[in-house]
């Protein structure tokens, strides 16, 4: 039986006011100006909790915020469980931007700023984020590009097995690393945005006791399968390598690894159908895996073609302790440590570039 639940009703002549919804206009700590409000594009995911701005400093130029909006949890079962929930996220993510700015992770997407805005005839006030403003995410600028670079999408998976990299050194597994966290900045500059669904080994993480914190359509077989391992970096970093494979799919292919992998699955294979072990389900989707390999293989051309279909089939293993380069796992160190390919796909997009200039400039007399 479906249960209704009387709307919040308030005095006669009393406005109920959103403070998230009524910053446009005003000057914010330290002269940030709230101008106006930020309009998602229609495939854009997450946000559900906030909402955003462009903001201007004299100093700073333009960002984005995101102000937390309490308005949804009052529609939850219940209300003060879901708004400690939602500030529990809120300080997380603020102490996690913190401690990467600290530790100057160039690779990730910095808070300019963290505060809370009082707006009158509002009961509380509206916490927010301030964030460096970039170009928009990966699949924005796909879309928008007139003729596909080879050059620009290698430099661009460079910087995000960096910012990865820098993350994992610093025991912060993202576990969300899909394209629309992938920001781009003055047109070549890629970095790792959203650290809300994050978790750190050790730390108290607002969902470090979730399988899978991140986006289900992204998320690696074995965690939406329940194959969850009890060792962190197995069940966490693993992940965030699985995410950077599907990005190399999804910036040559346009397709995400899980979802590719469906096309070559019967319906009962699909993991979250699965009930067996896990172990008889490997075989099922390590052949869908080839397929998938094809695909991108189909795609590519040039003399990073092999490297990069090797680096794919590494990093989205389906066994998630077989991900990762051999040489690394046989290293005796982390298993999941993307030294080699940071230092790979750097290469590939220098030989690349050199490529293209060559290509563009001529034969040499």
């Amino acid at each position: 039986m479906r249960t209704w639940r009387r709307a919040a009703t308030y005095p006669v002549g009393v406005r109920y006011v959103n403070p998230a919804r009524e910053l446009k206009g005003m000057t914010l700590e330290g002269g940030w100006v709230v101008e106006e409000m930020f309009v998602p594009a229609d495939n854009a995911t997450g946000g559900n909790f906030s909402v955003g701005y462009i903001v201007s400093h004299p100093d700073h130029g333009r960002a984005f915020m995101k102000a937390l909006d309490y308005s949804r949890t009052f529609m939850s079962q219940d209300g003060v469980v879901a708004l400690q929930a939602m500030l529990n996220d809120f300080v997380f993510e603020r102490d996690m931007l913190a401690l990467c700015g600290d530790k100057r992770l160039d690779r990730v997407v910095r808070a300019l700023a963290t505060g809370q805005a009082v707006v009158e005839g509002a009961q509380w006030p509206a916490p927010y984020l301030i964030f460096e403003a970039a170009d928009g995410d990966v699949r924005a600028a796909l879309d928008a590009a007139a003729d596909f670079d080879t050059v620009w999408v290698l430099r661009v998976l460079h910087h995000v097995a960096v910012g990865l990299q820098q993350l994992h050194r610093e025991r912060i597994a993202h576990q969300d690393m899909k394209p629309s966290n992938t920001l781009i900045f003055d047109g070549t500059e890629g970095k790792i945005a959203d650290l809300g669904c994050a978790d750190q080994q050790g730390g108290v993480s607002p969902r470090g006791d979730y399988a899978f914190a991140g986006d289900p359509a992204h998320a690696p077989p074995e965690l939406i399968a329940g194959q969850v391992a009890a060792d962190w970096a197995t069940r966490r970093q693993a992940a965030d390598l699985y995410h950077l494979g599907s990005l190399i799919l999804f910036l040559f292919t346009g397709a995400a690894t899980t979802p590719a992998l469906h096309e070559y699955l019967l319906i009962d294979q699909f993991p979250r159908n699965w009930s067996d072990p896990y172990a008889d389900l490997a075989p099922y989707l390590r052949n869908a895996l080839d397929q998938v390999a094809l695909d991108l293989e189909a795609t590519l051309e040039g003399d990073h073609a092999a490297d990069l279909v090797i680096m794919f089939r590494e990093l989205c293993d389906p066994d998630p302790e077989r991900r990762g380069h051999p040489r690394t796992r046989a290293g005796g160190g982390n298993p999941y440590a993307l030294d080699r390919y940071v230092t790979k796909l750097d290469l590939l997009a220098r030989r690349a570039g050199s490529a293209a200039t060559l290509l563009a400039d001529g034969p040499q007399r």
